[in-house]
């Protein structure tokens, strides 16, 4: 059970490492398409269109003023800070950089237009394609420029970069939580169940899974259930054999560590068995109950009765009562008995032969115990029944 429960555990925390791992690469790839698509491809775009007013206006077709073009494309791309006409001699022929003017390009790192990518747009100070003019015959080139808003670029970058991180994380985050929900309302109520079941453990699971709430309620009732199958008498609800043997057993020890002592009663009903063959078994049953409810009036709580077979009873006078307020305890109840029982629609009178032993004069086990009580017992019996006798 527990292992099965470590294999699951298991399972989900690689199942929530493989699902990180695979977010993680998907938003790598995604972050790459992204800045492929929102930077690179929008300043391939940009110096596309523009090269086309350049080469016009490099031959003489142009009826636009390049100088508007330029400011306006500047002005409506936020990827590109400036851009730039550079002829073959590296003359500045055109920019929107007026601060600049004519002076050379200020930018060191280089790159042409189609080797801009997502791994170097963060190091690339600008970009350039190639233009023409037509000399005669001669192809002449001149080159475009566009300088790249490194401000703008770096916070694309890093917007990029938070998705590709604070998404997995987050998703995993919540994977957590539905495995922490999972175990401590589910598996660890589960785990509980399991050891309240073995007697490890009294405690039952708190949970707010209806389920397992209704399987914990199932499985209080059942041990319940087993409990009284297992401890008490199915008919007079008393302790059974076994649970008032372990009980005797329980205040022996307790009576030796303290150095006191304690009684026991062993009570036995005189005409029983003439009852049940006169009457039928449903009748002595009834009488039995009701011999058990007449016990239980002149009892402590403390005190504990248990049905040892049959019509015999064992009661444990636990030791903080002395011996001679247990005998009156049980010639009153003796005296109890002589009143009539009303069973199948008749009365009848049973007494009760009652066996006393007393710990340690009479005996220091259990079994020395019972035994001496049920020869006081046998010995009322033999003269008669209907009285109390100490060994």
């Amino acid at each position: 059970m527990r292992w099965r429960f470590r294999t699951i555990n298991l399972f989900m925390l690689l199942t929530v490492m493989s699902i990180a791992l695979f977010q993680f690469v998907f938003y790598e790839r995604y972050v790459r398409h992204q800045v492929d698509t929102l930077l690179i491809d929008s300043v391939r775009q940009t110096l596309y269109r523009l090269s086309f007013h350049v080469e016009n206006y490099l031959n003489g077709d142009g009826r636009e003023n390049l100088h508007i073009v330029f400011d306006r494309t500047d002005a409506s791309s936020k990827e590109i800070a400036d851009l730039y006409l550079i002829d073959t001699n590296g003359t500045i022929l055109l920019t929107t950089d007026y601060a600049h003017g004519k002076r050379r390009l200020p930018a060191e790192h280089i790159l042409s237009l189609r080797d801009l990518t997502p791994e170097n747009i963060a190091q690339t100070d600008a970009v350039f394609m190639n233009v023409y003019c037509l000399d005669g015959l001669k192809r002449l080139p001149c080159r475009l420029y566009a300088r790249l808003d490194k401000v703008y670029v770096a916070d694309i970058l890093s917007d990029m970069r938070q998705v590709m991180y604070y998404i997995p994380a987050l998703f995993m985050a919540v994977l957590v939580l539905f495995y922490l929900f999972l175990y401590y309302n589910v598996v660890k109520p589960v785990l509980q169940l399991n050891r309240y079941v073995q007697g490890v453990s009294q405690k039952l699971p708190d949970t707010i899974v209806a389920e397992i709430a209704d399987l914990r309620d199932t499985v209080k009732n059942q041990m319940q259930k087993l409990h009284e199958m297992a401890y008490l008498d199915s008919l007079t609800g008393v302790q059974n054999r076994r649970s008032i043997e372990k009980s005797l057993d329980l205040a022996i020890a307790a009576a030796k560590r303290d150095e006191v002592s304690f009684s026991i009663a062993l009570l036995d009903l005189d005409n029983f068995k003439t009852i049940n063959d006169t009457y039928g078994h449903d009748a002595g049953d009834k009488l039995l109950r009701e011999m058990v409810h007449r016990l239980r009036t002149h009892l402590r709580e403390v005190d504990q009765i248990g049905r040892l077979g049959g019509d015999e009873f064992l009661i444990l006078f636990h030791h903080d009562r002395n011996l001679n307020g247990n005998k009156a305890v049980l010639e009153r109840i003796r005296q109890l008995f002589e009143e009539p029982f009303e069973v199948a629609g008749a009365f009848v009178v049973s007494t009760i032969s009652v066996g006393v032993a007393t710990f340690p004069k009479d005996g220091k086990t259990r079994h020395e115990l019972i035994k001496a009580a049920d020869r006081a017992m046998y010995r009322v019996k033999k003269t008669g029944g209907n009285r109390v006798l100490k060994h």
